[in-house]
């Protein structure tokens, strides 16, 4: 019996039909691979990451392919019994470190009070990145407590835990968290009479409008994924990765935003708005002749992309928004080719370290996972794109943000 790659189990699966998956599981409950017995009698033998939601949740990550109602299905999966619905801690250490993918090289990224500050050319249109792509971080402590409000984003996250809370409580249709964020992410009645309904909404839009005031004047900054939170609340990374999934470009549906950006300038502003830097933030209004509102929108994407590479930074990809199997393809899907070189190596980095915690998702690849969960599923822009888009834009429209 014979190990075959991916690519061609793809094409066993799609043309034979398979009559036994196996999953090879160990003392610690975890998948190290999987078996497919077809009826040709040919084995495939796949390996899963150690890093990744299949590894961890086995037959949980494998819906059944055929059936588009699996995605919102229970049974499959994140089970929120795993996810930390508690309010976060923050850190109260001067020393830590974490691993970061640099334009598919792995580094360290080691935070102490003897590290360093990005250091940039006096040409923001240059492609500075602040460190050596390819080497070690040594980064600042100072830098990191000074480049963000962390008490704000505590807050933030604090409150997404009361309010997640509360919205279950209130709901007399889902009695478990499970059931609600399934309810929740696709549009489902959350309470049977319209007056509950009305109250859920306008908690949840209530917190919502909070997060986008936050990002939007407060500007977070670009930490090469340090974060001084211990790990952020599921319901706060789902709204933002709600705003990050309209926020950004999709080559698979937004080609007339393609067509109409100036994505070079908007590159450029935008790098700036990522780095707590004085010069690039004077310089970058002066040659785009940016007002301050305009400017505003770029914060509040800067901050979106901030905090999501903290977020694929962190081990725990629990953490990714309520369903963070579909999060995971969400993040995977946004193009990073469509920016200039220095966003473009962001979206890389934030890509990267999507990999390295939660596992691949390259359909050529050889590690295992389901169609459903891959950006190059058939039905993604509609089962789960749109889902998530449509709830930041329906809050969009009703604070009139950014000529919604």
């Amino acid at each position: 019996m014979g190990k075959i790659n991916f690519a061609l189990s793809l094409l066993f699966l799609s043309s034979v039909k398979a009559f036994a998956i196996n999953f090879e599981v160990n003392e610690q409950g975890y998948c190290p691979g999987i078996k497919v017995s077809l009826a040709t009698t040919v084995e495939i033998v796949n390996p899963i990451d150690e890093n990744s939601l299949e590894y961890r949740l086995c037959e949980r990550m494998f819906p059944d392919h055929k059936n588009r109602k699996s995605i919102q299905s229970n049974k499959y999966g994140v089970p929120s019994n795993v996810q930390n619905y508690d309010a976060p801690v923050i850190r109260n250490s001067e020393s830590f470190s974490l691993s970061h993918v640099n334009l598919s090289k792995r580094v360290n990224v080691h935070i102490s009070k003897d590290g360093h500050y990005p250091v940039f050319s006096e040409d923001f249109l240059g492609q500075q990145y602040g460190f050596d792509y390819y080497k070690d971080i040594n980064l600042s402590y100072d830098f990191l407590l000074e480049s963000n409000d962390w008490d704000g984003i505590y807050e933030l996250n604090r409150q997404a835990a009361n309010v997640w809370k509360t919205v279950l409580s209130m709901s007399d249709l889902h009695h478990d968290y499970d059931s609600l964020k399934n309810a929740y992410i696709f549009d489902k009645k959350l309470h049977s009479k319209r007056s509950g309904r009305k109250e859920i909404d306008e908690l949840i839009f209530n917190y919502q409008k909070s997060v986008l005031d936050f990002l939007s004047s407060s500007g977070v900054r670009y930490t090469y994924g340090a974060s001084l939170i211990s790990e952020f609340h599921p319901f706060f990374m789902q709204t933002i990765i709600e705003f990050y999934s309209e926020s950004f470009i999709s080559s698979l549906i937004d080609k007339r935003r393609i067509k109409d950006a100036d994505l070079y300038s908007y590159s450029k502003i935008l790098y700036a708005s990522l780095f707590v830097n004085e010069k690039y933030d004077k310089k970058v209004r002066e040659i785009f002749q940016i007002s301050s509102n305009a400017y505003q929108h770029f914060e509040y994407q800067a901050g979106i992309l901030s905090l999501i590479n903290m977020a694929v930074a962190n081990k725990n990809c629990f953490q990714l928004g309520l369903k963070p199997e579909l999060s995971r393809s969400i993040i995977s899907s946004m193009n990073n080719y469509l920016y200039s070189t220095e966003i473009s190596n962001i979206f890389k980095n934030t890509q990267g370290n999507l990999s390295l915690n939660c596992g691949k998702t390259e359909l050529m690849g050889r590690k295992v996972h389901s169609i459903l969960y891959n950006a190059a599923y058939k039905y993604f822009e509609k089962d789960i794109l749109i889902p998530f888009r449509k709830k930041a834009v329906k809050l969009f429209k009703k604070t009139d943000w950014a000529g919604y």
